[in-house]
């Protein structure tokens, strides 16, 4: 005859992400003037989610303020960066340094990039109720916003 036992006693302790990964060192001066702009203050006052927001927020108002355009998301992103014929693409986020024949492999690349920012960060921020990301993942997608925004400042100077 087997003995079982009648109840299983568990513990636990509620702990939210941003409790799990300690927040690292990051200089707010380091990011894209415009970024940092938009997140120091939210930083400081621990509402990361707030800060990744507004900043891709503000890439997606850049894209549209570039281009004349009003879309907003992946229809927004499609639009600028072309994917069958990035020649008539309306911003070129390539680098000037690659020569003319790799530079259409990097801007689709980035197409790819300024999608996934727009869908997968901007909307999954703007969009219901989520935990409060740590700030370790916090300053990890500025990072993100702010590369992506220097981009948008190498399409601008070929717009000029």
């Amino acid at each position: 005859m087997s003995v079982y036992n009648d109840h299983l006693e568990l513990r636990y302790e509620v702990r939210s992400r941003a409790e799990i990964t300690p927040p690292k060192h990051f200089e707010a001066s380091s990011l894209h003037p415009a970024i940092a702009k938009i997140a120091n203050d939210r930083l400081h006052a621990g509402q990361g989610n707030d800060a990744v927001f507004r900043a891709f927020e503000a890439i997606e108002s850049r894209i549209q303020q570039l281009t004349g355009r009003t879309e907003i998301g992946d229809s927004l992103v499609n639009t600028v960066f072309k994917q069958h014929d990035p020649a008539s693409s309306l911003l070129d986020v390539s680098g000037d340094d690659l020569e003319e024949s790799r530079r259409g492999h990097e801007r689709n690349g980035y197409r790819f990039l300024f999608m996934g920012a727009a869908i997968g960060v901007r909307n999954t921020h703007a969009h219901g109720s989520r935990p409060e990301i740590s700030p370790t993942e916090a300053f990890e997608l500025l990072a993100l916003a702010s590369h992506l925004m220097r981009r948008l400042d190498l399409a601008e100077k070929r717009l000029t």
